[in-house]
C-alpha cells in the first residue's frame, strides 16, 4: 500500500478492513479461489499482519517514488483532484521552492536501484475470463439486491433531496421512513440522534445503471 498508493493516513489505516470485507463477499457469493486460503485464514494473516502494516505507514522510505512526491504534494496543500495542480506543484519543485525529506528520498533511490523496488507476483496463475455481453450483464446487475437497493435509495431521496437538521441528519420523520426501504439500517439508527432544526438538502447525482458502472 504505502509503496503504491496515495491517500490521507486515515484512508490508508482502513485498507485491512476494506480487504477483509471484500474477502468475506468473495466467499459469501462464491467467487473465492479455492487453491488459495479459505475466509477464516485470510482474516488470521491479515490480523497478523496489522501491527507490520501500521509500521509500513509510519516509515516513508518504503514509498514509490511516485507515492513519495504525491505525499510531498500532499503535505503542501496541494489538492491532488484539481486539474493542473500536480503541474504546478512540479514547477515549484523545479524551481526548488518545495522543500521536501532529501534522505528519505536516497533512501527510496536506492530500494528502486539497488533492491529492485518491491516486486509483485500472483500466487496462482489466473484463468482466462469470457465476460458475457453488455446486455446480458445490465440485466444481471438489475438483479443484485445492492443494485435494487441503491435505485430504492436513489428514488427515495428524489431529484430535489432530502431535508436534513443542521447537523446533518435525516428527520426523524424521514430517518423511520427509510427505515422502512431496509436500504441503510446503520446510518439511518446513527441519524436518529440528532435534533430537528432548519433544512439543508442532501442530492444523489443519478445517472442510467449500465455494465461496468
Amino acid at each position: 500500500m504505502p509503496y503504491k498508493v496515495t491517500a490521507p493516513r486515515k484512508e490508508l489505516d482502513l485498507a485491512p478492513e476494506v480487504l477483509r470485507t471484500y474477502l468475506r463477499y468473495l466467499d459469501v457469493t462464491g467467487l473465492r479461489d479455492p487453491r488459495g486460503a479459505t475466509f477464516a485464514e485470510a482474516e488470521e494473516i491479515i490480523a497478523g499482519a496489522l501491527a507490520e502494516y501500521a509500521a509500513a505507514l509510519d516509515d516513508p522510505t518504503l514509498r514509490g517514488l511516485a507515492t513519495f512526491w504525491a505525499h510531498t504534494a500532499l503535505h503542501q496543500g496541494v489538492d491532488l483532484t484539481v486539474p493542473g495542480a500536480f503541474e504546478r506543484f512540479k514547477r515549484d519543485l523545479d524551481a526548488g521552492r518545495v522543500p521536501y525529506y532529501e534522505q528519505v528520498l536516497d533512501k527510496i533511490m536506492q530500494n528502486r536501484f539497488v533492491n529492485g523496488g518491491i516486486g509483485e507476483e500472483r500466487a496462482f496463475p489466473q484463468p482466462p475470463v469470457s465476460m458475457p455481453p453488455a446486455p446480458e450483464l445490465t440485466e444481471a446487475a438489475a438483479r443484485s439486491q445492492t443494485v435494487q437497493r441503491l435505485i430504492t435509495l436513489a428514488h427515495w431521496v428524489g431529484k430535489d433531496g432530502r431535508a436534513l437538521t443542521d447537523a446533518g441528519n435525516l428527520r426523524v420523520a424521514a430517518a423511520l421512513d427509510a427505515s422502512a426501504l431496509r436500504v441503510h439500517e446503520d446510518a439511518v439508527m446513527g441519524s436518529l440522534g440528532g435534533a430537528p432544526a432548519g433544512p439543508c438538502r442532501i442530492r444523489v447525482r443519478r445517472r442510467p445503471w449500465t455494465a461496468g458502472s
